[in-house]
């Protein structure tokens, strides 16, 4: 899908992808702890990197936990506001059949 669209979204059950979310920040601590990677870098959707272990002092988990759950990007909130629109597209499209 992403080799397809990279702005596109992708399916996933809801259940699926919260549990993921949800455990994502813990494992990226263990991976640091463990110094499984020599370099972790952090990009957000618009593909910006956010985050490099080579130029950056601060723990990666830190960032990614403030990007999942902290402020939301004006890119993040272009993005809801996109999606509730074609939401709305979707909803008339839906009653006029």
């Amino acid at each position: 899908m992403l080799a397809q669209s990279p702005d596109g979204a992708r399916t996933t059950p809801r259940e699926y992808h919260d549990d993921i979310v949800d455990h994502l920040v813990d494992n990226l601590k263990q991976l640091e702890k463990e110094q499984i990677f020599n370099r972790i870098q952090i990009f957000q959707r618009d593909r910006q990197c956010v985050f490099d272990s080579k130029k950056d002092s601060q723990a990666a988990a830190e960032i990614l936990a403030s990007l999942l759950f902290g402020q939301w990007s004006n890119f993040d909130k272009e993005m809801l506001d996109i999606g509730r629109k074609r939401l709305e597209k979707l909803k008339i499209r839906n009653q006029e059949r």
